[in-house]
């Protein structure tokens, strides 16, 4: 099985040459490719027997160099070269390159299928031919007949088992024998050109005038105002700059370099050192990025000639400077005076409104309203004491009606009995505390309230023992309220007395209860009509405060304005930082160009490039043997080639 790899551009032709093959049995196409890139991966990947090549191939890398390419990396490969345009020049190129043979694109599918077996097999160059007379040979003694032309034949007799030097017959007459590359031509041409470039650099030194660059250097100061201005409600304001920060949309270094590139700073400068402009000359400059210094170089026709000019242009660029400056200062003061007058003119009517609302609302002060809620507030726990007052007096009035009509109630004898018992006593005295202590949460909390609930239980928990007591000492059942009744049974004899006596409690505490009544009902007027005008009072408070408000904007405005006017000669330098001269325009001692040093390393590397050009121009020739010119075919002449 003879495994096939097709290389072409064009997706037609691969197909086309793939249907060649597709009927044979011993053949088979294996992969496709369409340019070098993937014909190489494909070939290491698949490992093919005989790989059909295209000559012209996209990527800038041909079908000759491919196949040299896979004659030295895959030498077991057989490569079959196609073109469509065949020229003696590229059968010359293919012998080189180790084609297996050079056929056209046009050679019908039974004759490629023939060249793809007898290259597999022998491994010889078969160039194009008539298709009638393409490789007719005799099979018993292995020889392949190819023509480059009907008339021209090539015989080769081929042994596959030993590696021989076969003469054949020249496909270009007229090529010149092999001379080897005159090394003498090569040194002495080496010698001519080095000397040539040693020369233009001795001249270049030797007559090129002399120049001397001045260098000063200039720092960028922080600044720091110190100046502090404090505003209502505890407010300050200080100048913009605390000090050079470059911003990370602006750095100063880069509005100085532009100041420094500007041509009306070159103009002056020049002016001041009597020269004109392309006389002058403009400065290099560099920025040090790590800090804010900028450098400057400057070049003259003598040592002092650079100096002058370069303390030229630090004073001019100065002036500038400090022009601008006083240009930026007036134009902020300006409007700063704008802004200060429209501040003032809202500060006066912000107060206006304030004062004119503080006489229309009769709030003359803040503290009206705090004193008015605390009156409220002392009128809330006033009422609150005498609804508990007006409380206890209800219930002592409902009491000493009760114990009226207890005095002339029978079961009196049970009333003895039951005070001989001193268990029931104590269920008594107990009971008679729990629903005091009741009562007394009844008056402060909810009935749903827990503290309630709970005495509320306790309560009935005693209530049930007193009962059960009764009716044990009594013998019969008792409820709470017949127990009530024997309990305020007056035993004394002088119950009379007592009942008058409780009469007159009965009158004094209705007359008390009247007047706690009346008391907390006018409480209840006088918080009522307090805290109206409380509500009315708040309101009008509430725009007191926003106009308060209003007024503290405009008196912080004002005051930042203000502050900002007087700040503005600092706050200047926060745009147009100080320069400081860090180094001085120096006085070069020597010129710095022309470079001795920088003219040897060029010299040192023009010999360089010109003595490994020619070294390289004679191992080519020395590798390749064969002179380039070429002229029309001669059937003298003879070429050798290595066949396997």
């Amino acid at each position: 099985m003879i495994n096939i790899l097709l290389v072409d551009d064009q997706k037609v032709i691969r197909e086309q040459l793939k249907s060649y093959f597709a009927p044979e049995a011993n053949l088979q196409v294996v992969g496709t490719a369409e340019n070098s890139i993937e014909a190489l991966e494909k070939i290491k990947i698949l490992q093919p027997n005989v790989v059909l090549m295209d000559v012209e191939m996209p990527g800038g890398v041909s079908g000759l160099e491919m196949t040299s390419m896979i004659s030295n990396l895959y030498p077991e490969i057989k490569v079959i070269i196609l073109t469509g345009n065949y020229t003696k020049e590229y059968g010359k190129q293919a012998v080189r390159v180790g084609a297996g043979a050079y056929l056209a694109k046009s050679i019908s599918a039974t004759e490629l299928i023939a060249n793809v077996n007898k290259v597999f097999q022998s491994n010889q160059l078969l160039a194009p031919a008539n298709s009638s007379e393409l490789n007719q040979g005799n099979a018993s003694t292995n020889k392949i007949i190819s023509y480059f032309s009907p008339d021209e034949a090539l015989v080769t007799n081929i042994d596959e088992n030993e590696l021989h030097t076969t003469e054949l017959t020249s496909l270009y007459p007229d090529q010149k024998q092999t001379k080897k590359p005159d090394l003498g031509k090569f040194l002495s041409l080496g010698v001519v050109l080095n000397s040539l470039v040693w020369i233009l650099a001795l001249t270049y030194l030797k007559f090129t005038p002399p120049t001397y660059t001045s260098q000063w250097g200039v720092k960028i100061l922080e600044t720091d105002s110190g100046v502090e201005v404090v505003l209502p409600d505890g407010g300050k304001a200080t100048p913009a700059a605390g000090g050079w920060t470059p911003p990370t949309d602006q750095d100063p270094r880069n509005d100085y370099v532009y100041v420094a590139t500007s041509p009306d700073l070159l103009a002056e400068a020049a002016a001041a050192a009597n020269m004109t402009v392309e006389e002058y000359q403009e400065p290099t400059i560099k920025v040090d990025e790590a800090n804010g210094i900028i450098a400057f170089q400057i070049e003259g026709n003598s040592a002092e000639s650079a100096k002058a000019k370069a303390i030229a242009f630090h004073q001019t660029m100065t002036q500038q400077i400090e022009s601008l400056r006083t240009t930026e200062l007036a134009r902020q003061e300006t409007e700063t005076q704008a802004t200060l007058a429209q501040a003032k003119e809202k500060l006066v009517a912000a107060q206006n409104k304030l004062s004119q609302y503080r006489a229309k609302s009769g709030i003359s002060t803040d503290e009206q309203i705090k004193n008015l809620t605390d009156n409220i507030e002392s009128l809330r726990r006033q009422k609150a004491e005498f609804a508990a007052q007006q409380s206890g007096l209800a219930n002592r009035y409902s009491q000493l009606n009760q114990d009226i009509k207890n005095l002339a109630a029978p079961n009196t004898g049970d009333a003895y009995q039951l005070v001989g018992d001193s268990v029931y006593q104590e269920y008594k005295t107990r009971y008679a505390q729990a629903q005091s202590a009741f009562t007394n949460l009844s008056d402060r909390f909810t009935p749903s309230h827990p503290i309630v609930q709970n005495k509320k239980v306790e309560l009935n928990s005693i209530g049930e023992a007193l009962k059960q007591r009764a009716s044990q000492v009594l013998g019969r059942s008792m409820s709470l309220a017949s127990l009530t009744r024997i309990d305020s049974l007056t035993l004394d004899p002088q119950n009379v007395l007592a009942r008058e006596s409780l009469q007159q409690d009965l009158i004094s505490n209705r007359a008390e209860w009247q007047r706690s009544k009346a008391q907390n009902e006018e409480l209840t007027l006088q918080i009522d009509s307090l805290e109206a005008r409380l509500r009315n009072m708040s309101q009008e408070q509430f725009q007191v405060d926003s106009l308060k408000r209003d007024l503290q904007v405009a008196e912080t405005v004002f005051a930042a304005t203000l502050a900002k006017l007087d700040l503005g000669q600092e706050n200047i330098y926060s745009i147009y930082p100080p320069l400081q001269l860090v180094t001085q325009p120096n006085v070069p001692e020597k010129p710095s160009n022309p470079n001795p040093t920088s003219v040897f390393m060029g010299g040192l590397a023009g010999s360089f490039l010109v003595t490994t050009g020619l070294a390289l121009l004679w191992f080519d020739q020395k590798k390749f043997g064969f002179d380039p010119s070429i002229s029309k075919p001669d059937a003298s002449s003879s070429v050798s080639i290595a066949t396997v």
